[in-house]
């Protein structure tokens, strides 16, 4: 039987010696990168919580018509 052929050209390969260099080098030079991404991760956290409740109170707000909603402006 024949060999299956390799699924990437040799130019196309990915380097992984590469990548994992960048990334050592990332981690060496932020001695904080843990409490960075920490960090990150409760700020956007927190923009999808408060977004998630604007879009929930939306709808409410449209219904009941706001706080003005007897007041009607005359020109």
């Amino acid at each position: 039987m024949a060999a299956a052929p390799d699924p990437f050209w040799s130019s196309l390969a990915p380097n992984d010696q590469f990548q994992n260099d960048q990334l050592h080098d990332v981690l060496i030079s932020d001695p904080k990168f843990a409490v960075h991404g920490e960090i990150m991760m409760l700020v956007l956290v927190l923009l999808f919580a408060t977004l998630f409740i604007l879009l929930l109170l939306f709808p409410y707000t449209k219904k009941c018509g706001g706080p003005n909603h007897d007041i009607q402006f005359k020109p």
